[in-house]
């Protein structure tokens, strides 16, 4: 009979969930992006991908301006806000590097300024950056024949106390990340790969 009455005592507890209008088996440690919210970075994982994110912030307000140097231009953000833009800025495609050989390389050092500076990075996030972020892209690539190679690096130094927002929806969920990012560098070969650490009010985050 125990059996039979843990089953009752199942069914009488789902039961009283129900009507108290709270879904039986939800619990904190398996919504995710499901039970939406917006979190601060928490994770190696969520550093990793703020960073990522940051250098698709970078390349659209560096992207805004042709070669040259520049000292405290401002440049519009997509959705809103601005950035200020200190340093060289260097693209060239399409270098002869001999015979049946093409190059493409950048010698970029920037210092920017964000407020409030705000882009979509998918279809359905935007991110908010305010605060000083420098800014170093030095990859290159080259097609020798049927041989590509490609290399170099895009790093990042913050400065103190930058503001960084992203917010998504999905249906009637919102989700996202918000945080103060006490200090942080990185680098990568581009916005997929970013590796550094990232410290913020909640700790230090090595990824």
């Amino acid at each position: 009979m125990k059996t039979a009455n843990g089953m009752y005592r199942s069914l009488a507890t789902a039961l009283s969930l129900v009507l108290a209008g709270c879904p039986a088996g939800d619990d904190d440690g398996g919504g995710g992006a499901s039970s939406g919210g917006v979190t601060s970075v928490t994770s190696s994982q969520s550093a990793r991908s703020l960073a990522n994110d940051l250098v698709r912030v970078s390349r659209n307000a560096r992207g805004q301006l042709t070669n040259g140097t520049y000292t405290n231009q401002v440049v519009k953000g997509p959705v809103s806000g601005t950035a200020s833009v200190t340093g060289n800025i260097f693209f060239q495609s399409g270098i002869s590097c001999g015979a049946n050989c093409v190059r493409s390389e950048n010698k970029t050092g920037v210092t920017i300024v964000y407020s409030s500076y705000a882009i979509h990075t998918a279809s359905n996030t935007t991110t908010t950056v305010s605060g000083s972020i420098q800014y170093t892209d030095t990859t290159f690539s080259q097609q020798s024949g049927l041989n590509f190679s490609s290399g170099g690096t895009v790093s990042m130094v913050g400065g103190t106390a930058v503001s960084y927002e992203l917010i998504g929806t999905s249906g009637s969920t919102t989700f996202g990340t918000r945080d103060t990012l006490m200090s942080f560098s990185s680098s990568g070969t581009g916005d997929s790969d970013q590796h550094g650490t990232l410290v913020t009010a909640g700790g230090t985050f090595n990824f």
